[in-house]
């Protein structure tokens, strides 16, 4: 297994903490090389070690060498709880743990899966480690965007926001991120269309588990400027958080939207989005934009799920604001039924839905693409029911039809033919929902990304043509994607087992009401009622789940043999020590 090019000399990021070395253009290629004189652990070495030995062993190996240490045959992070353990973690790896948490939205204990291991919840992508947060990051655009390839410095998914309205010439605070200044060519003209284009799940890891797959990708990077660093910069590596980092070019810490799950000021814990855009808590730079160009430029969006909003804004919820053009997914009547195109009514206030795009051509019109995605003309694709699979909507018949109407979009609203530079945001999502039904590593991911990679090629054939030489394209990717057990030795811990032993260990008062709100993938909501309830030290629980072990909560058919009693966290601690670490 070979995740990246072994021979790109590419390494880990490891910023410092913003709170104690403020951003700056060079910062983040000054703390790589302190990192790597120090704890850090180099990409090139964890790559090259991946290829040659097993992957749970390699993590092993690799993590202990970046400055953890091993008892009784397995790793921790730290030999106990707490500073110790959030300290003896690859510094790049505390960087992302500390930008994504905040001390009002986040859980209060912060969990640290053990190398390929994941907290599971059909989620397997939520980890501070490299394999989910690594991105593509590619600037295209001839006339606007240098054709240098491969850049080598580190940036994250916070300095979009900032290139963007440097090429757009718009003044925007990014309160974490800076220009990407090796892709922009010297005072070139404004484009009139820039296109931000999310393959959502197509994290760096899952991309080179399928190498022959995204060859139009590939051919554009020569064209273009390709950051091989490119992370999303934070933990959890999952949608809301990094799409409205993208948008804000702020940290989860900074703009709020922490989580898929998040805390309420009332106390309870639900979907981040559930009560409206006015989760974000800084603005988006097409907020800005669009309130301040008006009728001189378009601001629009098509994507699936209401989480991806981040990246583009509140739109008409803010005073003054702008009713963006969006279109989101809407679900069938059935679990099997073909979703439409459409804007749930909570949303529909403060975004405009282009409803032309449901007099298209239906989704079942596509079912071909995912037909012959595997070779083989026989309705069925790689032996799935494709009509199954939520009417197609799971299959890679997703990508033609959202192109389509992605296209309708752009000839409608007449995008790249105002005045101003108009802006478009897209997320693809097949790619991630095959990630999580399949695994990264599976035969019906590298169909996806190939039929995603046509996708891109048409919708690039379709721009050129219709603006030459008049757009720019960034492409990227919101976090990666976990392998199947089978390759890397990584075990999958069960929510419900985690919520169990912790609610029998530590609630005792009697009543009916749960110590534990909610356990996400990397961290854990604590009723505060419960917690004064039963004299619950958030110590004692880092301690207990520090200590739990594969045979306790571990999805059985995960466990590998002579494993079962490995422990199966790195590192456990309460969040609220995160500002005042030295380390």
């Amino acid at each position: 297994m070979t995740p990246h090019d072994p021979n790109s000399g590419d390494e880990l990021e490891a910023f410092p903490d913003a709170d104690v070395a403020p951003r700056h253009e060079n910062a983040d290629d000054r703390a790589g090389a302190a990192g790597r004189r120090g704890r850090n652990l180099s990409r090139r070495a964890f790559l090259a070690g991946a290829a040659a030995v097993p992957a749970g062993l390699w993590m092993d190996r690799a993590l202990a060498a970046a400055g953890g240490v091993r008892l009784g045959g397995t790793f921790l992070a730290g030999r106990d709880p707490g500073p110790q353990a959030a300290c003896a973690l690859p510094p790049d790896v505390l960087a992302r743990i500390k930008r994504g948490w905040d001390p009002q939205r986040s859980g209060q204990v912060v969990i640290v899966p053990h190398g390929w291991n994941w907290v599971s919840g059909r989620i397997s992508h939520c980890t501070p480690w490299h394999y989910t947060a690594d991105v593509p990051m590619l600037w295209y655009g001839p006339g606007f965007i240098k054709g240098r390839g491969g850049v080598d410095r580190f940036v994250t998914c916070a300095d979009i926001a900032p290139t963007i309205s440097k090429l757009i010439r718009f003044p925007f605070s990014a309160p974490d991120g800076t220009v990407m200044t090796e892709a922009l060519k010297a005072s070139p003209p404004k484009p009139k269309l820039v296109v931000v284009l999310v393959w959502d799940g197509g994290g760096r890891y899952v991309l080179d588990l399928h190498p022959q797959s995204w060859p139009h990708l590939k051919g554009l990077i020569p064209k273009g400027t390709w950051f091989r660093r490119a992370t999303t910069g934070s933990s959890p590596t999952s949608t809301p958080p990094v799409h409205a980092t993208m948008g804000t070019g702020a940290f989860p810490r900074t703009h709020g939207v922490v989580d898929t799950a998040m805390r309420f000021p009332d106390g309870r814990v639900g979907d981040s989005w559930s009560r409206g855009p006015g989760v974000i808590r800084v603005p988006t730079l097409a907020d800005q934009y669009a309130k301040a160009k008006g009728s001189a430029a378009r601001t629009a969006f098509f994507a699936t799920l209401p989480w991806h909003l981040g990246m583009l804004g509140q739109g008409a919820r803010l005073p003054g604001g702008a009713r963006h053009t969006a279109a989101l997914k809407i679900n069938g009547s059935t679990p099997s039924s073909p979703p439409h195109w459409g804007m749930p009514e909570r949303l529909s206030p403060y975004y405009r839905f282009p409803s032309y795009v449901n007099g298209l051509p239906p989704l079942r019109s596509y079912w071909e693409t995912a037909d012959l995605a595997d070779g083989r003309n026989d309705g069925r694709w790689r032996g799935h029911d494709i009509g199954a699979l939520v009417g197609g909507f799971n299959t890679p018949a997703r990508v033609p039809w959202q192109t389509r109407a992605i296209k309708e979009v752009i000839i409608q609203e007449q995008l790249g033919h105002h005045d101003e530079p108009d802006l478009l945001f897209l997320n693809y999502k097949i790619i991630d929902e095959i990630g999580h039904l399949y695994y990264a590593d599976s035969i019906e991911m590298a169909d996806t990304i190939k039929v995603q990679d046509r996708g891109l090629a048409d919708l690039v054939a379709f721009l050129d043509h219709r603006l030459p030489g008049q757009w720019v394209l960034l492409l990227t990717a919101d976090h990666g994607h976990t392998a199947s057990p089978g390759r890397t030795g990584g075990m999958a811990v069960l929510e419900n087992a985690l919520r169990r032993v912790v609610e029998d260990r530590f609630d005792s008062d009697g009543d009916t009401a749960a110590l534990v709100q909610a356990i996400r993938p990397i961290w854990l909501h604590l009723n505060p009622a419960e917690i004064a309830d039963n004299g619950t030290k958030l110590q004692n629980v880092s301690t207990f789940i520090a200590a739990l072990t594969a045979s306790r909560v571990a999805r059985a058919d995960t466990i590998r043999q002579g494993h079962a009693n490995d422990q199966v966290f790195d590192a456990v601690f309460a969040g609220s020590i995160l500002p005042h670490l030295t380390c």
